[in-house]
């Protein structure tokens, strides 16, 4: 969890966070007076985190009947003995995941959360980190080489656990893939874990519910244009004088639509804008005068936006705390995706 986002989680316990999540760690050990009752629900907000926080989304309608199926076969089903398994909800750190080999999903629980069954599964993935590199560090005789460099970048390769999770809902006919997606991911590595995480749910089910995803593009000028969907914080779109603009709002309380150069730009077009990449945040009452900002991030790219048919089948979804503000955003993008 970002730790700019688990504010409203420590704010609806009533404990204080440190500086980062190193200093709250020392400090909750220090005090070592966190209550049984709060210490549980602070697990159990982590928890609610893991299955629903920064997250790359795909929604899929599926017959009833067919995910009913699925939710029996899934009921009662356990996951085997293993690292992650024990440790859940519990994650590994990177010593141990070093231990355990890329990419291969396990299934770590299956869930009954937010209305829903929810298969999670776990998987050890490497997110490549960019640091400067001490030429100083380096052996005798590397002087010459690094004479002509200002600065010198390293690659490295951080391994960390993902959590995955294939949600099936009681009532309805849209099924969630919601992957793990934390800032600096690589699109690739997260279609490469759509693929893994549904082959592994798959297996466990014994049969393929997903056919082809929610197509998301027309929600980009659908939810853009309703003034009232909560606030347009970026945005990118072309005009017909064949112009491509970005804009983004630098705080998130503020939203584009009203924003007065954008409102002047837009009157002296002469047809409505066409949105290729729109983030939306909105503000949930969490309960207890605790709010969060979730934001729905519908991004794709203007070469797609000038296809016949475009097609645009992910959603990223950031700053949740929960599930809480998880199905508020869930449910805005089913009511425009209808």
């Amino acid at each position: 969890m970002p730790f700019d986002v688990s504010k409203p989680m420590f704010e609806l316990q009533d404990v204080a966070r440190g500086r980062g999540w190193s200093g709250t760690v020392e400090k909750l050990t220090e005090e070592r007076s966190l209550p049984g009752k709060k210490a549980d629900a602070l697990l159990e907000a982590l928890k609610e985190h893991e299955l629903s926080g920064e997250k790359l989304c795909r929604f899929y309608r599926v017959d009833e009947a067919i995910i009913k199926a699925m939710n029996g076969k899934l009921t009662g089903t356990k996951a085997s003995k293993g690292a992650m398994q024990d440790a859940y909800p519990f994650l590994l750190d990177e010593a141990e995941l070093k231990k355990l080999p890329l990419g291969q999903p396990v299934l770590l629980s299956v869930d009954q959360v937010g209305g829903g069954l929810a298969a999670v599964f776990g998987s050890v993935r490497a997110l490549r980190v960019r640091e400067p590199v001490d030429p100083k560090s380096f052996p005798d005789g590397a002087d010459n080489i690094l004479a002509n460099y200002d600065e010198v970048i390293g690659l490295k390769l951080v391994r960390h656990q993902a959590v995955d999770v294939i949600w099936l809902p009681d009532s309805g006919d849209v099924i969630d893939l919601r992957v793990d997606y934390p800032r600096g991911t690589h699109a690739d590595i997260g279609r490469a874990s759509q693929n893994s995480a549904m082959a592994a749910f798959n297996k466990l089910v014994g049969t393929d519910p997903f056919g082809t995803p929610l197509n998301l593009f027309p929600l980009l000028s659908k939810m853009y244009d309703a003034d009232d969907e909560g606030r347009v914080v970026e945005l990118a779109f072309g005009t017909t004088t064949r112009s491509i603009k970005h804009e983004r709002m630098r705080v998130s309380v503020d939203c584009l639509r009203t924003e007065l150069y954008h409102m002047g730009g837009k009157k002296s077009l002469k047809t409505p804008v066409r949105p290729y990449k729109v983030s939306i945040a909105y503000t949930v009452d969490l309960g207890g005068g605790v709010e969060s900002h979730p934001e729905l991030n519908l991004h794709t790219t203007s070469y797609v936006a000038e296809n016949p048919n475009p097609q645009l089948y992910d959603a990223v979804v950031r700053k949740t705390v929960g599930l809480t503000d998880y199905d508020h955003v869930r449910q805005r993008l089913l009511h425009f995706s209808k």
